[in-house]
């Protein structure tokens, strides 16, 4: 966060990071870590925190995981075409990256805001989870409703948000690493 640090585009990326990773610690933090210690579940007390925690979650890990392949990118640019980088690797652009794709992963996640509820499974036992309206109508009982659905964009998501940065990454830094060696 230092000033001299913060014209370069990496050193924007990792501040990003940082800061995502903080909120997407404090989101895991309150949906799995105090259940397990005091027995208290926030998400099942509160409709906000039950709607704003998922989202939270899902929104700070697709963002911190493609903050990572976007600053492998940045690195491997820098060091790939070190003339043409001057253009692109900049802490300006970083800035509007970092924006829009904060924007684009709530736009991704924000359903999960609208279709969290708590569900009560018996007297004093409520629990945060996707609900289970129908989201598309069909006369058939096996109309695809919400929890549904839910299942299967956790795993697109695993697969999108996982998978992707880690094979960008994998890329980025062979071209690094092929890079530095033949320099030497």
């Amino acid at each position: 966060s230092r000033s001299s640090l913060r014209r370069r585009s990496c050193a924007v990326y990792f501040l990003a990071l940082a800061i995502t990773d903080i909120a997407s610690l404090f989101a895991s933090f309150i949906d799995t870590v105090l259940p397990s210690y005091n027995n208290v579940t926030f998400t099942a007390k509160s409709t906000l925190i039950c709607k704003l925690n998922p989202l939270m979650v899902y929104f700070t890990t697709d963002l911190s995981n493609f903050l990572l392949a976007v600053a492998s990118i940045d690195r491997a640019v820098s060091i790939q075409c070190p003339l043409t980088s001057k253009r692109f690797c900049r802490a300006r652009i970083a800035i509007y990256i970092i924006i829009a794709m904060s924007l684009i992963f709530l736009l991704i996640n924000i359903h999960i805001f609208w279709v969290f509820e708590i569900t009560e499974f018996a007297p004093s036992y409520h629990v945060c989870m996707p609900s289970k309206t129908k989201i598309v109508y069909y006369n058939e009982p096996n109309s695809l409703t919400y929890d549904r659905f839910y299942a299967i964009f956790d795993s697109v998501d695993m697969i999108f948000a996982v998978v992707l940065p880690f094979i960008v990454m994998l890329i980025c830094n062979i071209i690094i690493l092929i890079r530095v060696l033949t320099s030497r």
